[in-house]
C-alpha cells in the first residue's frame, strides 16, 4: 500500500504490470513496463497541446508540454509527427529549447519552426523515406508559413493540408463501404 497523498491508501501497482494494455481474452493486466507511461507519441502531445490552446489554457499547462518536449526529443528528432510537436511548442508556448531568450523574438520561433524542417530533411535524406510527402510534414509547412506571417502560403499550405485530409477520409470510407453518394450530393450543390 501507496500513501495516495490525501491521508488514505492506496494500492500500489507492480511495476512489472500495465495498467494500462490488457492481454488478450483475459483482461490482465499485460506484464511487462507499460509502453504507454514511458512514452507518450508526438501525436498525443499534439492533440493535448492544441486542445490546451482551444481551451486558453496552453500556457497554464506549459510546463508539462516543456518537459515532454524534452524527455521525448531525442527519441521524435527528425520524424514528421515528433517534430510537428516541437514546432508547435515553440509556436504557441515560445518553448524554442533556448533559456537565454524568453520570451523568444518572432524570428526565434521562426528559425524553432525552420530547424524542426531541417531535422525532418536531414532524416529524409539519411532514411530515403519520403517523410517530407507526409501529413505531419505538410503541417509543419503550414505552421512555418503562420510563423512566418506569410498569409498567402499559409492559405495554400491549409487549403492543401485540408484537400488532403479530406482524400484521405474519403479514401478510406470507401475501403469501410461506406455509402458517400449523398454526401458527394450536397457537396455537389445539391442543397438546392
Amino acid at each position: 500500500m501507496a500513501p495516495d497523498g490525501w491521508g488514505a491508501r492506496v494500492e500500489a501497482r507492480p511495476p512489472t504490470a500495465c495498467s494500462v494494455l490488457r492481454e488478450p481474452g483475459t483482461g490482465r493486466p499485460a506484464p511487462g513496463p507499460c509502453p504507454v507511461r514511458s512514452f507518450t507519441p508526438p501525436v498525443v502531445r499534439i492533440d493535448a497541446l492544441c486542445l490546451s490552446v482551444l481551451r486558453d489554457k496552453a500556457k497554464w499547462h506549459g510546463e508539462a508540454f516543456h518537459f515532454a518536449r524534452l524527455k521525448f526529443a531525442e527519441q521524435a528528432q527528425g520524424t514528421p509527427v515528433g517534430e510537428l510537436a516541437t514546432a508547435l511548442t515553440a509556436v504557441v508556448l515560445d518553448d524554442t529549447g533556448d533559456d537565454d531568450e524568453y520570451p523568444p523574438s518572432a524570428q526565434a520561433r521562426l528559425a524553432a519552426v525552420d530547424e524542426s524542417l531541417d531535422r525532418v530533411r536531414a532524416r529524409t535524406e539519411e532514411t530515403g523515406e519520403p517523410l517530407l510527402d507526409r501529413p505531419y510534414s505538410a503541417a509543419l509547412r503550414t505552421l512555418r508559413a503562420l510563423a512566418a506571417e506569410d498569409q498567402h502560403a499559409f492559405d495554400t499550405a491549409l487549403s492543401d493540408l485540408l484537400v488532403q485530409a479530406c482524400a484521405e477520409a474519403v479514401a478510406f470510407l470507401r475501403k469501410s463501404g461506406v455509402d458517400l453518394a449523398p454526401a458527394l450530393e450536397v457537396l455537389s450543390g445539391g442543397l438546392g
